[in-house]
């Protein structure tokens, strides 16, 4: 009896602890920015020992047994961020398309090669917030053992050298490799890991800014895995993991047996930019336009580099759309997407011109490696 009340009494100080905690913090209007905090509770999002947190349906033998039992005559996996799961356009409520108000790109790559008197299944493996080194061990964990592409399409994005920093999976050894890195180091799988811990209601935890307060420990640990050697740039070991990432998918490419291609999305901000140069993006460590033409630099130099930067004429070809602003033609208003001008997502016509953008390089090869087999 004793116990129980000892046990009572400590369960009530802690209630009135935290809600003394509350009180002060927002009294002094303590309520700080977390990154990428929507990833917190997200029914979605589960941690992950490789690939730190991912989407549910990867780890589910539904999305894969989904495909596999469609009939086809080619499987193309479109692996990527955001751009790729096609935020915030209509998508598929189930695991796959077709279906008939799949406006993301890989749906619309699948209506499009479907067109030409064969079954094609586009698998839309896009993770929202996450860099190349997630995304190439999502492919090697979980992607590859399941699939067997004929095609594997890898979607990039002017801030993947962040997340490479900041979402980190690899390192590069001596001997300039990648080697593995454990997410158990890295600050956002220990802050998902904890906050699924904390014995609360979700929407208590949402609003709490004592739980925030907890969370935004972590925030000073963003940059804990960078080497030494990186540190006054770290940017630049970001663009060196692409680089080495994209070797990397090279060499599973021949093992496996499917033809790679490699897309980079041109940011709103490269747009903004260009139409008034006195545009800037309020974060210069961030900066969308500048590391866009960096990576640029790094595609062209590739082969089988796809570009997703668009002109007016381009847009107009396609869409038959007068173009006055490239901007607001290609990209989601504030209404649809909540992120900041410069950093919005395709709406619709973007999704459409990017879909267009990688069939007409599937179909042209294709047509080639025919005519070089029967010239």
């Amino acid at each position: 009896m004793q116990l129980a009340k000892k046990i009572l009494l400590v369960i009530l100080g802690l209630i009135l602890g935290g809600a003394i905690g509350e009180i002060i913090l927002f009294s002094i209007g303590f309520d700080p920015q977390l990154s990428s905090d929507w990833i917190l509770g997200h029914k979605d999002r589960v941690p992950d020992r490789d690939v730190l947190n991912i989407s549910r349906k990867f780890i589910e033998s539904d999305y894969y047994s989904a495909y596999l039992k469609q009939e086809r005559d080619q499987l193309i996996v479109a692996l990527g961020d955001s751009f790729t799961d096609g935020y915030p356009v209509a998508r598929c409520p189930g695991r796959r398309p077709p279906c008939p108000n799949d406006d993301s790109y890989p749906g619309v790559l699948e209506k499009l090669l479907s067109q030409s008197n064969q079954a094609v299944s586009v698998v839309r493996a896009g993770m929202t917030d996450t860099g190349p080194d997630q995304q190439l061990r999502l492919f090697k964990k979980y992607i590859i053992p399941n699939f067997r592409p004929q095609i594997v399409v890898w979607q990039f994005y002017s801030n993947d050298t962040v997340n490479n920093v900041l979402y980190s999976t690899y390192d590069i050894s001596d001997t300039n490799e990648l080697i593995l890195l454990d997410a158990k180091s890295n600050w956002s799988y220990q802050r998902l890991r904890l906050y699924n811990l904390i014995p609360l209601p979700e929407s208590i935890k949402k609003q709490s800014r004592l739980v925030k307060l907890t969370m935004s420990y972590f925030e000073n640990k963003r940059f804990s895995q960078v080497p030494k050697h990186f540190i006054d740039d770290p940017r630049e070991w970001g663009r060196k993991k692409i680089v080495l990432g994209i070797e990397e998918m090279t060499r599973l490419s021949k093992l496996h047996n499917f033809q790679l291609y490699l897309v980079l999305v041109a940011p709103q901000a490269y747009y903004l930019k260009a139409a008034d140069p006195t545009w800037h993006w309020p974060d210069q460590w961030d900066s969308r336009e500048t590391e866009y033409q960096l990576l640029k630099d790094i595609f062209e130099r590739q082969s089988n580099y796809i570009s997703g930067e668009f002109t007016p004429e381009e847009i107009g070809s396609i869409t038959g759309l007068p173009v006055t602003s490239i901007s607001d033609t290609l990209f989601a208003s504030s209404a649809s997407d909540h992120a900041l001008e410069g950093i919005r997502h395709f709406n619709e016509v973007g999704y459409t011109m990017l879909a267009h953008a990688v069939a007409n390089r599937i179909t042209l090869d294709q047509r080639q490696n025919r005519s070089n087999i029967n010239p």
